[in-house]
């Protein structure tokens, strides 16, 4: 889980992670006829498929949401791999853990927010 958000912080920096809104369109044609990987099959399967009563989880979800938008296509299913892993792991926590988890995942990564400046 640690190298997964390791990761994370260096492809974050194009994300809408410090309020800034983010919109892209991402196609892959050719010859006229758009394509579409499996890694992005799968981040789109993924979009929208969590939710989380607490703020801290769901904004770490959009994050993600977003990170899967500018991940490129070579690491996009690795990535959405990871990120159903950790979905898993939060849907499967005792309830009362799950915010302090949530809080301590945003924490750590608005303590890289210099990394994802630079980057």
């Amino acid at each position: 889980m640690m190298a997964f958000l390791l990761m994370s912080t260096t492809i974050l920096a194009g994300c809408s992670f410090f309020g800034k809104k983010v919109t892209t369109t991402d196609t892959v044609s050719d010859t006229n006829t758009a394509t579409t990987s499996t890694g992005q099959v799968m981040a789109e399967a993924v979009k929208g498929k969590y939710n989380f009563g607490d703020e801290n989880c769901n904004k770490y979800v959009k994050l993600m949401e977003c990170l899967l938008d500018k991940t490129p296509d070579t690491a996009k299913e690795q990535t959405v791999r990871s990120f159903e892993k950790v979905m898993d792991l939060w849907n499967g926590m005792e309830k009362d853990a799950l915010p302090e988890t949530c809080k301590n995942t945003i924490n750590m990564l608005q303590d890289q927010k210099e990394v994802f400046q630079k980057a």
